[in-house]
């Protein structure tokens, strides 16, 4: 199987007997998600939205999502939540815009049990308008430097994992541009969800590495890559941490946030520089 397989024709995305059809990527979501198809007890599906609205300033995230074990209902993009946080009220009204364009897509299986896949979507350089109020005050979004993303992820996965993910946008010579990066989750033979986004075309990259600083998330970071298309210095401001440990459930999550600086290469050859370009990468192992 070649690696980076592109799959580009429509079918459902699993076999009878609940494993994956055709590990790989896409620009759509090409393969169909049957959830009455898949061969697992309710307890291990897992299903989530999770939306990203970030700019310069300030971030606001947005999970829905079924993990089975766990059950997670933050908020949704229009929303008041009554009692968000010490008794006060949140509300939101948020639009991202997502005009025709590529996405990143991954099928990927486990090497160890063939009833286990990701199913997933990443989209990014959505056009972010609207606002959040919190605590009397008011947090907008510009649709023209503001971008949203969305993590759509579907599948069973297996009890340990530890994954690496990052993703950003920005406008780059007055065109959109995103990224999304990461590594550790399932056998990615197939292909890996390393993707540039310009101008609404996927670039698809090889691998990309993390090189996180040991004991310490707030240290500088440094991404590197195979093909040397995804070479970046990253200076984090912030580590959204959790972690939760209750008898067979486990999670060490490290959502961080800062700014990233460095070169991206375009299948074509162009070089997009960035600097400062405010975004996160985390670090996550489940147990569940």
């Amino acid at each position: 199987m070649m690696r980076n397989h592109e799959v580009t024709d429509r079918h459902p995305l699993l076999k009878e007997d609940g494993s994956l059809r055709e590990p790989g990527w896409s620009r759509k979501l090409v393969q169909s998600y049957d959830r009455s198809k898949i061969k697992a007890p309710a307890l291990r599906i897992k299903e989530w939205d999770y939306y990203l609205v970030l700019n310069e300033e300030f971030a606001g995230a947005f999970t829905v999502s079924d993990d089975g074990y766990i059950g997670l209902q933050s908020v949704r993009i229009l929303c008041k939540y009554r009692n968000f946080y010490q008794g006060k009220e949140l509300d939101c009204n948020i639009t991202l815009r997502q005009p025709e364009m590529d996405t990143m897509v991954i099928a990927t299986p486990w090497k160890e049990k063939k009833t286990a896949f990701y199913y997933n979507q990443k989209i990014n350089c959505m056009s972010a308008s609207g606002s959040m109020r919190y605590d009397g005050k008011t947090y907008t979004f510009d649709p023209r430097t503001d971008f949203g993303t969305l993590d759509w992820g579907r599948g069973v996965w297996t009890y340990d994992n530890r994954w690496y993910w990052g993703s950003g946008n920005c406008m780059a010579d007055g065109k959109p541009f995103g990224f999304n990066i990461g590594y550790g989750f399932g056998d990615t033979r197939a292909a890996t969800e390393n993707v540039l986004i310009y101008d609404g075309k996927a670039h698809k990259l090889d691998d990309v590495t993390f090189h996180i600083p040991k004991g310490d998330y707030m240290k500088p970071w440094k991404f590197t890559s195979s093909d040397g298309r995804f070479e970046m210095d990253f200076v984090p401001v912030l580590d959204r941490a959790a972690k939760t440990a209750a008898v067979i459930i486990e999670t060490d999550q490290h959502q961080v946030f800062g700014r990233m600086s460095g070169r991206a290469v375009l299948d074509d050859g162009k070089v997009i520089e960035v600097k400062d370009l405010m975004c996160f990468a985390e670090d996550v192992h489940n147990r569940y």
